[in-house]
């Protein structure tokens, strides 16, 4: 039977709810849907739980195009949560973080301050993003132009710290005016794999519309994505995007897409190992003492440029597996293969730093839930794995609009009520 919140009003939609009980979701570009990482929970505004069924039960390609591709974009965010060497980190850290605070062990509350420094740098502070003009240039012409370069960011005291290199793309428009400065964050790395979701599963529904219809849908949806992925506003969450658009020469925006998502899901899994094995690039040399910091840092918007710029240009046609082992190859990584058992050693190895607590029980479900993740689908968690995998997963639980909660595999919606309650509350100053 499907549960609704107790606390909500009878006609309350998720929007007006969530207005007033606020909490922080990852990156998103729209406010259709979100992930949330603390409750780790799929909430969904323009989706009820009674169309859902329908999209979920209906041979309509119609309406599965209405709900399915937003999901698959929140699920992506979810994968890289759990099943990421990035994800399994932040994990840990948020849950030491959470339970120095239960403890009220005041030895142990520099993890609070380092888990929200983290967050920061994931997302970096709207401080670092600058808007020129949005106007494309007359001749209609909206390709950007990317130049990258390495800035610095500040410390406690608010002076400039050269210990603290911050990567930033400039984008500008064909005629030379800037469109954004944005720094290539996490935020980008996430977004760019839960767009490659979202798109893959908008192309796969497409075919099964009829002619008249599969025209008209396939150009209104890359009408939207090229208005989405050439908005200044949002360039924080399209810059690796246009990186990989750039260097590598991809015109094709769904096939810049799916290299550019290969390419971050291995930086977000690149091991401590091997990061001082990743070659770096020529070009980086301008940026003196500020790569070793980066290098040192574990930077992971560091090892995607690194990635871009090391790899070689795609060849037509080429399947992307094979392309992957010539781009490791060329940063002095090792082949996929390998690279995935390095990634789930690593794994195992930082499970013993999580503490103990009320809480780790549910820590420990999750990492190993990740590591099944990434031991079953391999690091890039392509999407055709996905699907295949989904019978035997346990993905996150949705919210709907209409505040009822739906659930693809086994129920367990008594856990997102004590989530909300229990887990938030315990953060403290985490909120």
């Amino acid at each position: 039977m499907p549960v609704k919140f107790t606390d909500s009003l009878p006609s309350e939609t998720l929007r007006e709810y969530r207005a007033k009980r606020p909490l922080r979701s990852f990156p998103a570009t729209s406010t259709e849907a979100a992930y949330y990482p603390g409750t780790q929970h799929i909430e969904m505004c323009q989706v009820d739980l009674a169309l859902w069924h329908k999209a979920g039960n209906s041979n309509d390609a119609a309406i599965k195009l209405r709900v399915l591709p937003t999901l698959l974009h929140e699920h992506r965010h979810w994968l890289d949560h759990v099943g990421s060497l990035w994800g399994q980190r932040n994990l840990i850290a948020r849950f030491n973080a959470v339970h120095s605070r239960i403890k009220n062990n005041e030895s142990e509350f520099w993890r609070i301050i380092d888990y929200l420094k983290a967050s920061d740098r994931d997302r970096y502070k709207r401080y670092f993003t600058t808007i020129g003009d949005p106007r494309p240039p007359p001749n209609g012409d909206r390709r950007w132009i990317a130049e990258l370069t390495c800035g610095i960011g500040f410390d406690e005291n608010g002076r400039p710290d050269n210990q603290r290199p911050i990567l930033f793309a400039r984008f500008l428009w064909n005629d030379r005016r800037r469109a954004c400065r944005v720094p290539l964050s996490i935020g980008s790395l996430l977004e760019t794999n839960a767009m490659q979701y979202e798109i893959a599963t908008e192309q796969e529904l497409l075919t099964l519309l009829a002619d008249d219809s599969r025209h008209v849908e396939t150009a209104e949806r890359k009408r939207s994505h090229l208005e989405r992925v050439y908005n200044p506003e949002l360039g924080i969450y399209s810059a690796a995007v246009h990186v990989v658009a750039n260097h590598l020469k991809i015109s094709d925006i769904f096939r810049a897409y799916e290299v550019a998502s290969l390419l971050a899901a291995l930086s977000l899994n690149l091991p401590d190992k091997l990061f001082s094995k990743l070659r770096t690039p020529d070009s980086f040399e301008t940026w003196g003492p500020r790569v070793e910091l980066l290098r040192q840092a574990r930077d992971r918007g560091f090892a995607f440029l690194a990635l871009v710029h090391n790899a070689p240009l795609p060849w037509p046609d080429e399947q992307l597996d094979v392309w992957c082992d010539r781009a490791l190859l060329e940063s002095n990584l090792p082949p996929l293969a390998e690279f995935s058992r390095d990634v789930l050693d690593e794994m195992d190895l930082i499970k013993s730093s999580a503490l103990p607590g009320t809480h780790a029980s549910r820590l420990h479900r999750m990492l190993d839930a990740g590591r099944g993740l990434a031991e079953r689908m391999g690091p890039l968690f392509k999407i055709g794995e996905f699907h295949n995998a989904l019978p035997q997963l346990d993905p996150p639980p949705v919210l709907f609009n209409d505040l009822r909660i739906g659930h693809l595999g086994p129920p367990r919606l008594e856990d997102l009520d004590a989530q909300f309650s229990e887990f938030l509350d315990a953060c403290g100053l985490l909120g």
